[in-house]
């Protein structure tokens, strides 16, 4: 009987427990996508990139239209050309053409890089605000659904953008 009652003690404590648990849980939601595209600093480091990304493009065009210039001199004269001279000259206009390929590559990297350099400062900031309202609310979890891990939120689930961006100081219209 002593040991019957120690167990129902303790599966009741252990009931009660995860009742409570639960009971204080409190999820929310963001969608970090939509808030980020909102605030006004991303729009600048649009702007911004569309420049640096113009600035590469018209180079690799320059580039392109030099060594189209090259290959069409080279045709145009290559019977004239020793055998030394024509192999020469076609070394150099494969070299251009590798050079060109490497600088595409290296351009689309760097600008990739600036873009991480110019928005993490902005998704700080939405982290910060998220942070700050899930506390000051007294939420538990606070999901993304922009990152499309969360399989199934509930409309129980509360959408904080509004709160968030609110925190940052933007008002949703």
């Amino acid at each position: 009987m002593k040991k019957f009652s120690f167990t129902s003690v303790c599966l009741i404590l252990l009931v009660s427990f995860f009742a409570q648990g639960q009971t204080n849980l409190k999820i929310g939601h963001v969608n970090i996508q939509e808030i980020v595209k909102q605030l006004p600093e991303t729009d600048t480091i649009q702007m911004l990139l569309k420049k640096e990304a113009d600035d590469m493009e018209k180079m690799f065009n320059d580039m392109l239209k030099e060594h189209d210039s090259h290959v069409k001199k080279f045709e145009a004269e290559q019977n004239t050309y020793s055998e030394f001279v024509r192999k020469s000259r076609e070394n150099d206009l494969m070299e251009m053409a590798t050079k060109i390929q490497q600088y595409q590559q290296t351009a689309n990297q760097q600008l990739q890089k600036r873009n991480m350099e110019l928005i993490q400062p902005v998704y700080d900031k939405v982290n910060k605000a998220i942070e700050k309202v899930a506390l000051e609310n007294g939420f538990t979890y606070v999901l993304d659904l922009s990152s499309g891990g969360v399989a199934f939120h509930s409309p129980t689930s509360e959408d904080l953008n509004s709160l968030v961006l609110r925190e940052i100081g933007i008002e949703k219209h």
